[in-house]
Parts: structure tokens; sequence; C-alpha cells
């Protein structure tokens, strides 16, 4: 867990916070589970947590730079949690080339957007005009899901079905693990006809929160790139 004290500044308990999907489910699971005491002292505790890292964000300019920041620390978190829980983490299916999540409309933040553009201005080739059709549907779910297995494939992802930026994948690929079998994450529609088992690391959804909340501006990786190299 981080326990470093924050820098003196504006709470995050004094304001709204933009939390993950992942965080928001893991505070209604400890709210029905703890005592009101044990729950507020967590809450008080992911606070905690929540400003020093916000602090720590904006000692670094806004780019490229700050992700790479944000990414190694999230990713030093979540190595942390492997070791320390590796019977609980054994359960993860997630293996490499399943690619299930990468047809998934992928929520990066500005910093991210930045560091994928800098990533293929620097060579990292892909599809423009695939990237105009993603970004054209913007945060459309029902269409995206109505598109050919292909259509929806990262922008990222090898022939191999590898990921070509892995070690810059974004916080919402570096924290997604399953506990279901990963054949699944390919069968997802729009009907939610199949279930998937999200195994969730909570310092790593902590951090994720205290990044995006600190660099508003959320947009899916086809939408955020376009942005910037159209």
């Amino acid at each position: 867990m981080i326990t470093r004290q924050p820098e003196t500044r504006k709470s995050v308990t004094q304001r709204s916070v933009y939390m993950t999907n992942g965080l928001g489910m893991l505070l209604e699971n400890w709210r029905e589970k703890f005592s009101p005491d044990s729950y507020n002292k967590a809450v008080i505790h992911i606070a905690k947590q929540l400003d020093y890292v916000q602090g720590e964000m904006a000692k670094i300019p806004p780019g490229k730079d700050r992700a790479k920041w944000a990414h190694d620390f999230v990713q030093s978190v979540i190595n942390e949690y492997k070791e320390e829980n590796s019977e609980a983490f054994a359960t993860v299916s997630c293996k490499a080339a399943c690619s299930g999540c990468c047809h998934q409309q992928v929520e990066i933040s500005p910093d991210e957007a930045a560091l994928l553009a800098h990533l293929v201005k620097g060579g990292v080739k892909i599809d423009m005009e695939k990237l105009e059709r993603q970004a054209n549907l913007k945060h459309d779910a029902l269409s995206w899901w109505r598109q050919p297995q292909e259509e929806k494939a990262c922008l990222f992802l090898g022939a191999d079905n590898n990921c070509r930026v892995y070690h810059h994948r974004p916080f919402s690929c570096r924290k997604y693990f399953v506990a279901s079998p990963p054949e699944d994450c390919s069968r997802v529609s729009e009907l939610g006809s199949i279930e998937v088992g999200v195994f969730t690391v909570p310092d790593a959804e902590i951090l994720s929160t205290a990044f995006i909340d600190f660099a508003r501006g959320e947009a899916n990786i086809p939408e955020a790139l376009w942005r910037i190299l159209k």
C-alpha cells in the first residue's frame, strides 16, 4: 500500500473525485462488508493516497513524461501486489496474445494520448484510415460492438495479437485482469451476453483514480489520437 503523507493542498475529501469504475465498485463492496467506522477509515486512507499522488503529479509538466512516470508508478504497485498476493493472483487467466480486451473502447488520459501520439510520430505505424473510422464512433458503444471483430481491434495490436506498445500501454490496459476464461473477453457483445470476471488490484484502482482525476479530459484511444494526429 502507498502510505506516504500528501503535501499540503486541498484534500480530495473536500471535493468530488472522478474515480474509476473499479474503485467505485470496491467502495460499494467495502461499505456493505465493513463497519461504518472501518469504512470511513478506509476512505480517509484512500483520500490521503490520492492527495499524495496528485501532489507528485503537480511537479511534472503535462504530457508524455508525466504519463511515463505514472505508468512506472502504477506498474510498481501492481508488481508488488503480485508478489504479496501470489496465490490470489494465480486465479488471473490473462495470457500473452489472448487479446480479447484489445477490442474494447479503452479510455485514456490526455497525458497518455500525448505519449501514444509521440510513439506514432516516432515511427510506430498505425492504420490512419482505421483510426479515423474508429474515432468517428466517439462514445457510441452500441455501434462499436456491432463492428466486425477486426474493425474493433486496437490500432496498436500486432499481427501476432501482442501489443506493439506494451511498455507504454495505458492504465486501463495495465490494470485490467480477468479471472474468467480469456476467450470470453472476445465474445462480449452489446447485449451483455457474456459475463467477464474482473480481478481488481485495489491500489492500482486508487492510483488510476488519482491520475484521471488530476488530468481530466478522458477519451477513448482513437478519439484522443485523432485529435492530435489528424
